[in-house]
């Protein structure tokens, strides 16, 4: 134990527990890997990740908080910028396997997509390249685990059907930038809830892996169990605000297994699409509109399950996202329609000139 730079007092193996590395290895084995990582504190204004370096390190904040900057300010407009806390790894998105070229040809070499300066004073820990290195000899276990959770931002949006579909052909620096404004979330020994119903939806939660329950607390005994990997809930609530939340959603990990998921903040989304940095909304609200669509056929609910599967693209393209409110209104005279639809005509669901404007709220 010892003082750094401003004063403060730090702990290494303490501060490790404030990064993702905390429950996923033991803790004596936190102690082991200290020597393999760097500690620095560092004040408002400082840059911890400059835009354009190599992305050859990780990062991840301790204390204090860090901005994400999405936008610099020019002509006259703020910069745009996103603020983040301890627990999530930053940059190092040219440690992922496969994701640098072991040539090193100096056009090929993964750079960090943004910046990341320091907003309220604080310390965060670094691991680079040649370290995660020497690690891999020594404790390959570990290096596994540590390995999987600096690349996991980057995976969500390869391994996951939803995200895919929408960044799959997006340039590196724009999909190295969104998979930064995920935030990580662990769950290990008890249940916890990860939000309550009565509160506002402002936040995306993907299931990576475990368990989460899910209580409806308009239907009392009305409970889902979610155990599949990809898994989202609150989809919507990126593109509108929610008036309150009706799930409690806990997280239920086992002695077996933990709980972790992925959190993306509408807030957050919104200024990653107020940036500019590649024109992706509408690409995001086709996708959420065919992404809950397929949810509510998958369980049956209104008139989905009649769709079949052949016209569910096409059916998709009919809707578009609409407040709550609005919603109960048009999807009742949508059902009258498509039943009306299917009692005249056996080749199709829905007629290709059926109104467009049909509207959903779900997950």
């Amino acid at each position: 134990m010892g003082l750094c730079a401003a004063g403060h007092e730090w702990d290494l193996p303490l501060h490790l527990r404030q990064t993702p590395l905390d429950g996923a290895i033991p803790e004596r084995e936190i102690k082991e890997v200290c020597k393999f990582f760097t500690i620095q504190d560092f004040e408002a204004g400082d840059v911890i990740i400059k835009k354009g370096d190599p992305s050859n390190t990780a990062y991840c904040i301790v204390s204090g908080s860090a901005d994400i900057v999405l936008k610099e300010e020019k002509e006259g407009k703020g910069r745009i910028q996103v603020t983040v806390g301890a627990n999530n790894f930053l940059g190092g998105f040219g440690l992922i396997t496969g994701e640098d070229n072991a040539a090193g040809s100096s056009n090929q070499v993964v750079k960090e997509p943004v910046s990341v300066v320091g907003a309220r004073p604080g310390m965060y820990v670094k691991l680079p390249r040649d370290q995660l290195q020497r690690l891999q000899q020594a404790k390959p276990k570990i290096y596994k685990t540590i390995s999987e959770l600096i690349a996991l931002r980057a995976h969500l949006l390869t391994d996951i059907p939803f995200f895919k579909q929408v960044t799959s052909r997006w340039p590196k620096a724009a999909f190295y930038t969104f998979a930064s404004l995920f935030q990580y979330q662990a769950f290990f020994e008890h249940e916890e809830l990860i939000a309550e119903s009565g509160k506002q939806a402002d936040k995306l939660i993907v299931l990576i892996r475990g368990t989460l329950n899910v209580a409806n607390m308009r239907k009392g005994n009305d409970m889902y169990q979610l155990t599949e990997r990809g898994k989202l809930i609150n989809l919507t609530s990126l593109f509108y605000n929610f008036s309150r939340l009706y799930w409690d959603i806990v997280a239920s990990p086992n002695e077996a297994d933990v709980t972790q998921i992925m959190t993306l903040r509408r807030e957050d989304f919104r200024k990653f699409i107020a940036a500019e940095i590649i024109d992706s909304y509408d690409a995001f609200e086709r996708a959420s509109i065919e992404y809950v669509l397929r949810e509510m056929r998958s369980q049956q609910r209104l008139f989905l399950h009649v769709v079949e599967e052949a016209d569910m693209t096409e059916f998709c393209s009919l809707w578009k996202l609409k407040e709550y409110g609005e919603n109960v209104k048009i999807v009742v005279k949508k059902a009258v329609d498509i039943r009306s639809s299917c009692s005249s005509s056996s080749s199709r669901l829905l007629p290709r000139t059926s109104p467009r404007g049909a509207a959903f709220h779900g997950f």
